[in-house]
């Protein structure tokens, strides 16, 4: 089992706050870590109501690109990070669980995915989410 570090999560909330100041038109509607169930790698996800059409990225998607480009973090590879679409299956579930009272959304809260799906990813360490 892989730890998230204190440094990971500062370096999630160096990107949201990055992108909050970039993105203005295209908001950020959710970001976490999560932990994936086979390789137990932490992914930072980022959700928008506009990630991409088929054809081209959006602006949204491009920032991201960029924001991560700008702030390295020698612990999170360039691809371990995903732009998820507003109806997306993992957002569903991380939203399910932050509604539940005892969590109270509260941005720093562990959650455990596996409670509510037998998805692809186990925890999750949720920065933001918008109910």
């Amino acid at each position: 089992m892989k730890f998230l570090t204190d440094v990971a999560i500062e370096h999630g909330l160096a990107v949201i706050a990055e992108l909050d100041r970039l993105t203005t038109e295209v908001p950020l509607t959710a970001a976490f870590w999560a932990e994936e169930s086979d390789s137990h790698q932490w992914r930072l996800m980022l959700a928008s109501p506009e990630v991409w059409s088929r054809d081209r990225p959006n602006p949204f998607s491009k920032a991201v690109h960029e924001v991560m480009q700008r702030i390295p973090y020698n612990g999170l590879p360039i691809g371990m990070f995903s732009v998820l679409e507003p109806n997306d299956k993992v957002l569903h579930y991380v939203r399910k669980l932050a509604e539940r009272p005892e969590h109270l959304c509260v941005p720093g809260r562990w959650l455990t995915l596996s409670d509510v799906w037998d998805g692809p990813f186990d925890d999750v360490y949720l920065h933001r989410i918008d109910m």
